[in-house]
């Protein structure tokens, strides 16, 4: 087995990590759900086949120095096993794996990436209940665009291949325009929309927010939040930006097709240094070399605080078959007044 990580990472076998946790890093998307211990076997497997991974590699090359601030390895670690489910809650079980979740410093401070988010029966459902972008509006390009550097996807030249609807819309539509546009029953849209309330619960409980708060040392105020469903498109891509400085945090959760091992290399959010924001090619989007790529696996998730430097974009999707499926949410410490906020 792996010795535990250090909290400034080493480098791992990286091709190794992609192909198995493809298949087992969170594996709560198959329809009929593994068992827990399960579950943990198989990443106990892949983390043993990594160690030997690296050993070859090890034979071949010298070692290579440990990742700090600036390096170019460009993954993070494989994921910790899955927290066992017993008599938790959602909000416990969500809990419990977030905080065992390492906290990175590079590229820049306070950046999470943990698997095994949520429940493996409520991933499922969140998986099988995810509207289709007929349910959701496509995305406008903002009057303001490149104009501070830090808009998202409103002022970027592909917004209108990100289709997104915010979760609170969506809990509130009555079963008959749920059904319209889930283009299903009643009885069906009233369980998607069981279920998004589900998640809506725990993501902004109070016991999750303050975890969140204190796993971070977020000093500023919490005033508005939001969540939304969001499918990108073939060609979708968004440059390199830090975010809105209204932001106080941001947090986003994959949903990949199932078995799409390409989807897992390619769909996850790049994250990225100062001088790589300072090259960006305004030519071709914004676009600049990935510092670290998360990994587009099932049930997984990233987050870090929006500050000056929180510079991340997304790149390569296209590169794969299928649509790029997620929940992104953000906390503010200002008063956004947009709708469908909670």
């Amino acid at each position: 087995m792996l010795p535990p990580m250090p909290r400034r990472l080493a480098p791992l076998g990286l091709i190794a990590v992609v192909t198995l946790l493809a298949s087992v890093g969170c594996s709560a998307a198959v329809q009929q759900q593994p068992s827990a211990a399960s579950v943990d076997e198989r990443l106990a497997l892949a983390e043993e086949a990594v160690e030997i991974a690296d050993m070859k590699d090890a034979s071949v090359n010298a070692p290579a120095a440990p990742t700090t601030k600036g390096s170019t390895d460009s993954k993070y670690p494989p994921c910790p096993p899955s927290p066992h489910r017993g008599n938790m809650t959602d909000v416990e079980y969500v809990i419990k794996g977030f905080e065992a979740a390492l906290v990175f410093d590079g590229p820049f401070d306070f950046i999470t990436y943990w698997c095994n988010v949520w429940p493996p029966d409520l991933y499922a459902a969140m998986e099988t209940y995810f509207p289709p972008a007929a349910a959701m509006e496509a995305a406008k390009l903002s009057p303001n665009r490149n104009k501070k550097g830090f808009s998202a996807a409103g002022s970027n030249n592909y917004a209108n291949l990100r289709y997104k609807i915010s979760g609170y819309d969506l809990i509130k539509w009555s079963p008959a325009t749920g059904a319209k546009k889930y283009g299903s029953d009643e009885a069906s849209f009233q369980a998607a929309a069981a279920v998004w309330t589900r998640v809506e619960k725990v993501l902004f409980s109070e016991a999750f927010t303050a975890a969140v708060w204190r796993k971070f040392r977020v000093t500023r105020a919490n005033k508005k939040h939001d969540f939304r469903l969001q499918i990108d498109h073939a060609g979708y891509s968004i440059g390199v930006h830090p975010d809105s400085p209204k932001k106080v945090l941001t947090m986003q959760f994959y949903l990949p097709e199932q078995g799409n091992a390409e989807q897992v290399k390619s769909f996850g959010t790049c994250v990225h240094t100062k001088d790589q924001y300072r090259a960006r090619d305004f030519k071709s989007n914004g676009r600049a070399p990935c510092e670290k790529k998360f990994s587009f696996l099932p049930n997984s998730a990233y987050s870090f605080t929006v500050h000056a430097g929180s510079y991340h974009s997304v790149d390569g999707v296209g590169k794969a078959v299928g649509l790029r499926k997620s929940v992104l949410v953000n906390w503010y410490d200002q008063d956004i007044g947009r709708p469908g906020t909670g």
